[in-house]
């Protein structure tokens, strides 16, 4: 069978999928569309081409570290675009780059379709995936969308991403990979008959990450130390991990806190006059991402809300423990006293208590047998039951 991966970043789902895949003896495509200038995590690193694109997929390099991770058999194409500006987008340079993005799409979106494929994964995340999404309706190839966010907002505003709304018009089987956001998509438009669509496959250890080796250190990275990483926004609930530490005070005894991560919160200024903390306040690469976690204790998620974060599935490729509070889908994957401890959202007191309780561990974390819903074999199975299903009702 012929099975095509078309997604926006999220290589850390998507590579190990199409790498099982391949395993079990299907032909095995992968497309992703990369923004030029744009720093990401879990984008796709190659070189920049010079030239502006001519609308043919770009075959990504064999020197390539995430390259590198996939089976030989898999081939893996980079569907370049221009960064969207939009503070431009109402003068002629940001309309001519979004003519030019047009134009593109629509030729990948013809490239993907000439590849005749038996069925395709497609990650619904930006509009320019509608354009991708329209050309596989019209061609009559079996296909799923994916989410991997379906909200617009965590906190006050929880209403859907518009290209989630608009991508529900195409009435083909949907993939949730968290009984969280599945909950989160119904509830968002109050219609349970949605649910007949719906299948819950969750996502593995992002494992594409063992590409980076032994990644890359900042300077001054304390010896011990417990880890926050990612993007620093206020519903990431670091108002109350500050709040913790001044609780637990001394009895952290040589433990630091690691707070790396691009993006403004008021208590990061608070933070940087703590000794008790080392900031990171920058956009955090791949190669800085794998030093970190490989290097941590655990990584701590104080967050007040939550979707379906991927530290857990990063953790899990390097063993490492990972302190949540009960929010989103960090109940659905972490296994208190195994993987990790889960504590109460928005509250220091709460936070600090889980935080003692893993320094003061009888016991170290030790490896954890991963569970059926998380392991890449199994998750490959489901998709193969859903590709079966498909084919039954056509």
């Amino acid at each position: 069978m012929k099975i095509l991966i078309v997604a926006s970043g999220f290589t850390g789902a998507t590579l190990p999928l199409a790498n099982r895949f391949s395993q079990m003896g299907h032909e095995v495509k992968c497309f992703n569309f990369v923004q030029w200038q744009l720093n990401s995590i879990e984008s796709i690193d190659f070189d920049t081409p010079k030239r502006i694109p001519n609308g043919i997929p770009r075959l990504l390099s064999k020197s390539n570290k995430l390259y590198k991770y996939l089976d030989e058999s898999v081939d893996f194409y980079i569907l370049p675009i221009w960064k969207r500006k939009r503070r431009m987008e109402k003068m002629l340079v940001g309309k001519i780059f979004t003519w030019l993005n047009s134009i593109l799409e629509k030729k990948y979106a013809k490239c993907i379709v000439e590849e005749k494929a038996d069925f395709i994964d497609l990650l619904i995340h930006n509009e320019r995936d509608l354009v991708v999404a329209d050309a596989i309706k019209k061609a009559g190839v079996p296909f799923c969308i994916s989410y991997h966010e379906v909200l617009a907002g965590l906190t006050d505003n929880r209403m859907l991403l518009p290209v989630v709304r608009k991508s529900l018009k195409y009435e083909t089987p949907l993939v949730l990979h968290s009984h969280n956001t599945a909950n989160d998509l119904v509830d968002a438009l109050g219609n349970v008959i949605l649910r007949n669509r719906i299948n819950i496959i969750h996502f593995g250890a992002f494992e594409s990450y063992l590409s980076y080796g032994d990644g890359r250190c900042p300077e001054g990275l304390p010896e011990k130390y417990l880890l926050y990483l990612g993007h620093v926004h206020p519903y990431k609930g670091l108002k109350y991990l500050y709040g913790a530490v001044q609780l637990i005070g001394d009895k952290l005894e040589d433990v630091k806190i690691v707070v790396a991560g691009g993006g403004n919160d008021p208590v990061i200024d608070e933070m940087k006059k703590t000794a008790r903390f080392v900031v990171y306040n920058h956009f955090i690469d791949n190669e800085e991402l794998v030093g970190l976690i490989r290097h941590c204790q655990a990584i701590v998620c104080p967050y007040i809300a939550a979707s379906q974060s991927g530290l857990v599935q990063t953790a899990m490729v390097y063993d490492k423990p990972v302190i949540a509070t009960k929010v989103g889908a960090f109940t659905e994957i972490i296994r208190d006293g195994d993987n990790g401890i889960l504590c109460e959202p928005a509250n220091a007191k709460s936070l600090a208590d889980t935080i003692l309780r893993f320094i003061n561990r009888d016991k170290p974390f030790s490896m954890f047998s991963t569970p059926d819903n998380l392991n890449w074999d199994i998750i490959a199975d489901k998709y193969i039951d859903l590709i079966k299903n498909i084919n039954k009702e056509r």
